[in-house]
């Protein structure tokens, strides 16, 4: 949530390195930051690898930038996960290809085997659109609890204080799903076990001030 030229030099070497990933496609993918009662935003039709600091756009919370912004679109679902949750700085949406691939087989990531994931990130729902409802009708049931969302036939949402934290995070999920894709192919998943899994979760509940995020 810093100054407005922090924050755009920092969204473009984001949207760099996440391209460079793979995460990040052609002018697939969104990525936002905080700046006061506006979020900065990456513009449609610009390639993510690209982007310079001067296309990127301002929009104020309320939607505006000299006309609404359409309900269905993926900039509304960043302005409504920040209308709900004040303390963030950053969003991304992207599509790094294995946690993609949970996404499109309505897979969750649910398998807790790896304790570093558990105390950086803890759960990660996924997110099957309502019926008749939208994306960002179904995220907010679950946007005080988790940091990271699988949409259902989308792609990654996640979010941090700034873009870069939000980006380890998107980092730390496709790690998780990548492990947990090979631990499959190999043919057996092993869980952590459960009085290990107690002690991950106090110890982040702890970490987190008394919030189990």
């Amino acid at each position: 949530m810093g100054n407005t030229a922090a924050v755009k030099r920092d969204l473009v070497e984001v949207a760099s390195h996440l391209s460079r990933l793979g995460f990040l496609v052609a002018d697939c993918g969104v990525l936002s930051a905080r700046v006061g009662q506006e979020i900065v935003v990456t513009p449609e039709g610009v390639h993510r690898a690209r982007i310079t600091e001067r296309q990127l756009e301002s929009v104020r919370l309320d939607g505006k930038r000299g006309r609404e912004v359409k309900p269905s679109s993926d900039l509304w679902t960043h302005l409504v996960i920040y209308r709900e949750r004040d303390d963030l700085g950053a969003i991304i949406f992207a599509q790094p290809p294995h946690a993609t691939g949970f996404a499109a087989a309505g897979e969750a990531l649910d398998e807790h085997v790896l304790p570093e994931i558990v105390l950086r990130l803890g759960h990660v729902p996924t997110i099957r659109q309502e019926i008749g409802g939208s994306e960002s009708d179904s995220l907010k049931p679950h946007l005080r609890d988790s940091q990271a969302f699988i949409l259902m036939n989308r792609g990654v949402i996640t979010t941090g204080s700034d873009p870069w934290e939000a980006a380890a995070r998107l980092e730390l999920v496709e790690h998780y799903a990548r492990v947990l894709h090979l631990a499959r192919v190999i043919g057996r998943v092993r869980g952590l076990p459960e009085a290990q899994m107690a002690r991950l979760v106090a110890e982040r509940f702890a970490e987190e001030g008394g919030r189990n995020r």
